[in-house]
């Protein structure tokens, strides 16, 4: 009898792009051979350096809690002619986000500029929203290195924000969110606000009924914006009342 051998070509690997840790995902391996192929593959684990082969046209595979990502080899040989193929692919274990932490100003002035980094354990990556003062921000990401083996990839989101609004105390919020499984954590940050502008007596002197008193705005550095206000009214200059040339005193 005479074969007529064809193959290996054509070879795949089938199975999801992202793991989940402590879920079991199969992948399978396929090839062009004529009369037939064996499979054997190899698992290599990037978090503990370690290698595991196992046969067949099918695997299952159970990444635990620390992997980072599988690196599966599919070699597939013809049963007659022993010639070989291979091909692999590097699934992501989707983990986090994890170990979250916004760094930056707990004290704030109105009018100044700050910068925030929101750090996460997250693979293969997040996307993040950041919120403050009612408005809604993406951020810029930020991918830090890996200095020692077996250190997570961290990821990170940098937002650089005015603040323009004054209240005591105001909640940054940020979200980051894995882009594989979907899964979300958020972080928030109580700012402490400080309004760089405040009205301030002329003078120690306690008012007195029926007495002049001067008051005047501390802080601002454009006296030319200034605007007092009565019970949320704008002071009228009258007889009673009167203002400094630059607007920042009133009589």
């Amino acid at each position: 009898m005479i074969y007529f051998l064809a193959g290996p070509s054509n070879i795949k690997i089938t199975g999801p792009d992202t793991l989940s840790s402590g879920v079991t995902s199969n992948f399978s391996c396929s090839a062009d051979c004529y009369p037939s192929c064996s499979y054997t593959w190899t698992i290599s684990s990037e978090a503990q350096s370690t290698v595991t082969t196992k046969h067949g046209q099918t695997i299952s595979v159970t990444p635990d809690s620390w992997e980072i990502a599988e690196e599966l080899i599919c070699e597939a040989q013809d049963t007659v002619s022993l010639l070989y193929i291979s091909t692999y692919v590097t699934p992501y274990v989707a983990r986090g986000p994890g170990a979250i932490l916004i760094t930056g100003a707990s004290s704030v002035t109105v009018g100044d500029t700050y910068n925030f980094v929101f750090f996460v354990d997250c693979t293969p990556s997040c996307n993040f929203t950041w919120t403050f003062n009612g408005k809604i921000f993406n951020g810029d990401e930020i991918q830090l290195p890996i200095f020692h083996k077996g250190d997570k990839p961290m990821v990170g989101s940098k937002l650089v924000v005015t603040v323009d609004d004054y209240r005591h105390n105001e909640a940054l919020t940020c979200e980051a969110k894995n882009v594989a499984s979907g899964v979300t954590a958020v972080s928030a940050r109580i700012l402490s606000v400080t309004d760089p502008i405040s009205v301030q007596p002329v003078s120690q002197d306690k008012p007195l009924a029926h007495q002049p008193f001067s008051l005047q705005c501390v802080g601002s550095q454009n006296p030319a914006s200034i605007l007092w206000l009565k019970n949320g009214l704008p002071v009228a200059v009258s007889s009673r009342v009167s203002l400094s040339p630059n607007n920042i005193t009133v009589f």
